[in-house]
């Protein structure tokens, strides 16, 4: 299966100086845990994490909450490391990637441009569908089942 299949479109992006503000609700609006950081053609320059944005803080007092994340913007936190995928790759090429490089959304790119994003989300459903699900096998635990682990 292609990651065209699976893909969310449109992709959620913020430019370099939308405020860490505006990020982190974009992130909360599309449910994303990063969101591409594009320039004004569209091209991908970078990424910011939800991560990148906690670090970010540097409240000392409850007056200042919220204040870095109006002041501070995205260019100034943002990753320009991006791990990215293509419309046509296989959704095991994202797999792959997102276990070595440890993240859960990547952005989707086709001629530089962000025209999508898939997600740790987008594919737990795809494995669950796809892989084999047979009835709950000897030691699994099935839903409603609660339990008490040995200390």
């Amino acid at each position: 299966m292609q990651i065209r299949e699976v893909m969310t479109v449109p992709a959620a992006t913020v430019t370099a100086e939308a405020s860490i503000g505006a990020a982190l609700c974009a992130m909360r609006e599309e449910q994303m845990t990063a969101i591409p950081v594009v320039d004004c053609q569209g091209d991908l320059i970078g990424i910011v994490t939800e991560t990148q944005t906690v670090q970010n803080r540097t409240c000392d007092t409850p007056a200042q909450v919220g204040k870095d994340s109006v002041e501070s913007t995205v260019g100034e936190i943002m990753s320009r490391r991006i791990v990215a995928v293509r419309p046509g790759d296989d959704v095991e090429v994202a797999i792959d990637l997102m276990r070595s490089a440890i993240v859960e959304h990547l952005p989707v790119l086709e001629n530089h441009h962000v025209i999508g994003t898939v997600g740790c989300s987008d594919l737990v459903g795809l494995l669950a569908d796809h892989e084999a699900c047979p009835e709950h096998g000897p030691g699994e635990v099935s839903a409603g089942t609660l339990f008490e682990a040995s200390r």
